[in-house]
């Protein structure tokens, strides 16, 4: 399992919007960061840029590597931090700020 959170930062989403890796039309700033972190992460590990889709009910799609490895994935993000978790069985997070 991987998993990482992150105080939000106009750093990380100023970097992600330069990098360019998916659109993001439409995204919320807190969206367009998490993505970012675990797109980030995905390469490091993999060598490999995920494109991380969702269902017709907005569920995350597993990625699919070379094999037919799959990682399940779940974004999260709040006021202030946003969060993912991935792992090869299916896992979700929320992150929830009092």
């Amino acid at each position: 399992m991987y998993f990482e959170y992150h105080k939000k930062s106009t750093s990380l989403l100023k970097e992600a919007k330069d990098r360019n890796f998916f659109p993001f039309e439409g995204l919320s700033d807190e969206s367009i960061m998490v993505r970012y972190s675990l797109i980030l992460h995905f390469i490091k590990e993999h060598k490999e840029v995920p494109i991380l889709k969702k269902d017709h009910i907005g569920g995350p799609i597993p990625i699919t590597l070379w094999k037919n490895k799959k990682y399940y994935w779940s974004l999260s993000h709040s006021q202030n931090y946003i969060a993912w978790i991935m792992d090869d069985i299916p896992c979700g997070i929320d992150i929830v700020e009092y």
